[in-house]
C-alpha cells in the first residue's frame, strides 16, 4: 500500500521527466534539420545570384567571346591535318603547366560562361 502511494507519484515524475527529455531532444533535432535546410536554400540562392551577376557583367565584356573564339580555333586546328601536331604539342604543354596555372585558366573560362559549378566540381576532384 505504501509502495503504491509513494511509488505512483515518483514513477509518474520519472516518466514525465523522460517524456519531456525526449520531446526536447526531438525539438532540437527538428530545429537542426530546419537550420540545415535554410542554409542549403541560402547557398542555392547565393549561387544563382553569383551566376546572374557574372552574366550581367559579361554583357559588356569581350571575355566570353574571346574564349569562344579560342575554343573554336583549337577545334578547327585539330581538324586540319597540317596543324594537328602543333595543336597537340600546345595542349600537351598546357597539361604540363603548373597546377595553379591550370586552375586560373579553368576559373577564367568558367566565370566567363557563368558556370560556377564547373569550378566547384573540378576543384573538388583535386
Amino acid at each position: 500500500m505504501i509502495f503504491k502511494f509513494l511509488g505512483g507519484p515518483i514513477i509518474s515524475k520519472v516518466v514525465d521527466t523522460g517524456v519531456r527529455y525526449l520531446e526536447r531532444k526531438q525539438e532540437v533535432s527538428e530545429a537542426k534539420h530546419t537550420a540545415r535546410l535554410e542554409i542549403e536554400a541560402k547557398k542555392a540562392t547565393a549561387d544563382i545570384d553569383w551566376d546572374a551577376a557574372a552574366m550581367d557583367a559579361s554583357k559588356t565584356s569581350w571575355n566570353d567571346e574571346l574564349w569562344t573564339i579560342w575554343i573554336i580555333g583549337v577545334l578547327t586546328a585539330l581538324m586540319i591535318p597540317q596543324t594537328q601536331p602543333h595543336v597537340m604539342r600546345a595542349l600537351n604543354a598546357m597539361s604540363e603547366a603548373p597546377e595553379w596555372f591550370s586552375v586560373l585558366v579553368l576559373i577564367s573560362a568558367a566565370a566567363s560562361f557563368g558556370v560556377r559549378d564547373v569550378i566547384k566540381n573540378r576543384l573538388a576532384r583535386r
